[in-house]
């Protein structure tokens, strides 16, 4: 909380103009890029996996290296549970739904706000929980589930930029 003299100078009106106020600048734009290899046309989710951790439970290894995996897994109807299910695996990072839709680049910029939320809410420490997020709204939720939208900033390759709910 900033003190009255605080406030009073992040609002200061320069040259008496408008004012003006401090903002925090948003501290992640999610790139809308996938760099593995491509997944199966079905409905799966993708994981980031420890390096140490086994991927036998994946359908497929979309990506691997010395800091960790990226794997695949199909999901058929109940989706949402299964990513659920996922999260409590061992060295699972974060989950995203993969609909079979979807395009690649969006699943990877969800696959990364599923990080980031990870290691912001972990406080800046190694994240302890993943989270799973999705690329578009699921078409069912399972009642037990409570979906939290996120709104983000999107950048392509191109470098245009586009907010996006994940």
């Amino acid at each position: 909380m900033a003190t009255r003299a605080q406030h009073n100078q992040l609002t200061a009106m320069p040259h008496g103009g408008s004012p003006v106020t401090a903002v925090q600048p948003a501290e992640r734009c999610f790139m809308l890029a996938w760099s593995w290899l491509r997944p199966p046309a079905t409905d799966g989710l993708v994981a980031v996996l420890d390096s140490e951790v086994s991927t036998s439970w994946a359908d497929q290894v979309l990506a691997h290296a010395e800091r960790g995996s990226v794997v695949w897994a199909v999901t058929a109807a109940q989706a949402e549970r299964y990513g659920r299910a996922t999260l409590e695996r061992p060295g699972v990072r974060a989950v995203s739904l993969a609909p079979a839709a979807a395009e690649p680049q969006r699943v990877g910029a969800a696959l990364q706000v599923a990080s980031y939320l990870a290691r912001v809410r972990s406080g800046g420490l190694a994240p302890t929980r993943p989270y799973l997020t999705s690329p578009d709204r699921p078409a069912a939720t399972p009642d037990d589930l409570i979906r939290i939208p996120h709104l983000v900033t999107m950048r392509a390759a191109d470098e245009a930029t586009a907010d996006a709910v994940v």
